[in-house]
């Protein structure tokens, strides 16, 4: 617990690059150590890491969360990355889930 929360302090300091080192450490991933990683990557406009973490969290069947998915699209907005935002969704098997 206490690792996600040097995650999220660094993704509201724009230190993506101590987050990455952060998550590094981190032996179990859930699904909140991606979020706030990938939300410190999405605000330093570290729009591709952010997708490798999104595609990694996936391979390693780490279910992504409206957070994950709100977070993603926001990288993919600020990457100027429409076309990747689009597949992600589409690819999604959450159709409950809508992001305005």
């Amino acid at each position: 617990m206490g690792q996600n929360a040097a995650i999220s302090a660094c993704a509201n300091a724009s230190a993506w690059k101590q987050a990455l080192a952060a998550f590094q450490r981190v032996k179990d991933k859930d699904v909140v150590t991606y979020n706030a990683t990938i939300t410190s990557c999405t605000k330093g406009r570290q729009t591709s890491r952010s997708l490798r973490l999104f595609k990694e969290m996936k391979d390693l069947k780490v279910s992504p969360d409206v957070v994950t998915l709100g977070a993603i699209l926001n990288a993919c907005e600020k990457g100027a990355s429409w076309a990747d935002a689009v597949s992600l969704l589409l690819q999604e098997k959450q159709p409950s889930i809508v992001l305005f």
